[in-house]
């Protein structure tokens, strides 16, 4: 495997880890009121595909399903409360999200699309231009780091939050309103 392929691959199991860190703090959430669903695209609610977006590219009609890995929905309504991208990288967060955010904005869909990413290069806590502009495209913003305690430091503002209990609050806040 050359050095690029084994760099991809870290990165790919540091994803899946803060995948699963957000899928367990998200099941801190009443089990009678949500649905998660880790990996969306096998999403198992059978509706018109809840997790697809429809957009308009030189008058021709696109359908597609965007970057999403966990969908949380209401239980009793079926009805997608939000989609969370998981981003470890600033190259994935920078344009896949970004992207996805806007597409979602052309479409009437109800859903919030928000990013949850750790810091560590540290692009986004703090004054710094990825901090202006993904709070600015997503629905929200969520910073975890995996000692939620080093959170205390940084407050919140506007939709960009930093720690998990946030995460919990924000979507206990959109179950409320299903």
């Amino acid at each position: 495997m050359n050095q690029n392929s084994e760099r991809q691959s870290q990165v790919s199991k540091e994803g899946k880890i803060i995948e699963e860190t957000v899928v367990n703090k998200l099941e801190e959430l009443p089990n009678n009121e949500v649905l998660i669903v880790n990996r969306c695209r096998n999403c198992p609610v059978k509706k018109e595909p809840p997790c697809t977006i429809e957009y308009t590219v030189k008058e021709e009609k696109v359908k597609e399903k965007p970057d999403a890995d966990i969908c949380v929905f209401c239980k009793n309504s079926k009805k997608l409360v939000c989609i969370i991208s998981v981003k470890k990288s600033l190259r994935e967060r920078g344009a896949q999200t970004a992207y996805w955010a806007l597409k979602k904005k052309d479409t009437n869909k109800e859903f919030k699309y928000i990013l949850v990413t750790t810091d560590n290069d540290n692009e986004l806590v703090g004054k710094r231009k990825w901090r202006v502009i993904l709070p600015n495209e997503c629905d929200a913003v969520f910073v975890i780091n995996k000692d939620d305690s080093e959170s205390q430091k940084y407050e919140s503002e506007d939709n960009f939050f930093v720690g998990s209990d946030h995460l919990i609050k924000y979507i206990q806040d959109l179950l409320k309103i299903c």
